[in-house]
């Protein structure tokens, strides 16, 4: 079933991974900037408030999977599957000569423990460069502060056929990029990286403009074709240590 459509937009605008830039996708040979999987997951994720609401933003769980090259301007259909394990609904972003762009589990809301993820020992005097070596240590990463949707209250990603949900609301695509943040605030990068999967549970609701704050450490690393892959754990908490969202991100850092 055809949820909606989206076009795809890409904002490369303060991004740190040339990959979402034209010259930096190029030089990999794609055709230009790829759309970030934080907006894919956003994309995805309407599904899940369309089924269930205000109440998914805060007690509600996707698990994305970024399979296909996403273009600014590319139209995508947002699939709901009518098929389901237990209460969990199978989504679907696919582009217009059908190819599955992304793919995701959507959970119902429901009363979970967040993840402990313990903060980084101690912040380094130098970042080191991102690569296996570092990252099969399982270090603890950087704590970091951030306010989601300061700059206004407009900050859910609904669409007219969805109904609108309340206005001060930061949308989850809006907090899922602090499993990123924190990965630079701890770690020095060269080149561009590819986000393989997101996945995400949240305990909370946040308004636009709260201040949050979010750590967390590597659980993760592996090679495969001479790349390397990193999974963390993240949870983004209130200024008042509340958990509102638990991320694990799966990054290909060395292509």
């Amino acid at each position: 079933m055809i949820l909606t459509t989206v076009v795809a937009a890409n904002d490369p605008t303060g991004s740190a991974n040339p990959i979402h830039r034209d010259d930096g996708a190029r030089a990999l040979g794609l055709k230009g900037g790829l759309v970030g999987g934080t907006t894919l997951y956003g994309y995805l994720a309407l599904a899940a408030i369309d089924l269930w609401g205000e109440e998914w933003l805060a007690h509600g769980g996707i698990t994305a999977r970024f399979r296909s090259p996403v273009y600014d301007g590319d139209e995508l259909r947002l699939m709901l599957h009518d098929d389901a394990v237990a209460d969990d609904r199978l989504v679907e972003l696919v582009n217009a000569e059908g190819t599955p762009c992304a793919t995701a589990t959507i959970s119902p809301p429901t009363t979970t423990t967040p993840v402990e993820t313990p903060d980084a020992d101690a912040v380094p005097s130098g970042l080191p460069l991102i690569n296996y070596e570092v990252l099969r240590s399982l270090p603890g990463l950087v704590g970091i502060s951030f306010t989601p949707g300061a700059n206004g209250g407009a900050t859910t990603t609904a669409r007219p056929s969805f109904g609108w949900l309340s206005r001060d609301l930061v949308s989850p695509e809006a907090i899922a990029p602090a499993s990123i943040s924190i990965m630079y605030a701890t770690f020095r990068a060269e080149g561009p990286r590819i986000l393989t999967g997101l996945t995400t549970r949240q305990f909370r609701t946040v308004s636009g403009g709260e201040e949050l704050s979010a750590h967390g450490k590597i659980i993760k690393a592996w090679r495969y074709k001479d790349r390397t892959y990193a999974t963390n754990s993240v949870l983004v908490s209130t200024s008042t240590n509340l958990p509102v969202m638990h991320i694990e991100n799966t990054t290909i850092w060395n292509l």
